[in-house]
């Protein structure tokens, strides 16, 4: 159920951000580990529309879409996402 409510989860490609979260939740923080890397994941819901992915970024940059590319086994990821 988390996976679904917090949007956090594994795909082939990488690991989907989807949350679908109340609208009055400021933001959520979460760490996650996929294949071998640790994912630190911050979302934040300024907007408060709960949903929508509107900007992210992979250690400092900018990602196209909502998928976190996979990592090499042993790093650390940080990851920002704004909701709106």
């Amino acid at each position: 159920v988390t996976q679904y409510i917090l949007g956090i989860r594994a795909s082939l490609e990488g690991l989907v951000v989807d949350p679908c979260i109340p609208a009055d939740w400021p933001s959520f923080s979460l760490r996650r580990e996929f294949r071998g890397a640790v994912y630190e994941i911050e979302v934040l819901n300024t907007a408060r529309t709960g949903r929508g992915v509107q900007n992210m970024t992979v250690n400092g940059e900018s990602v196209v879409g909502n998928v976190i590319p996979p990592a090499p086994p042993g790093k650390t990821v940080r990851v920002r996402v704004e909701l709106g």
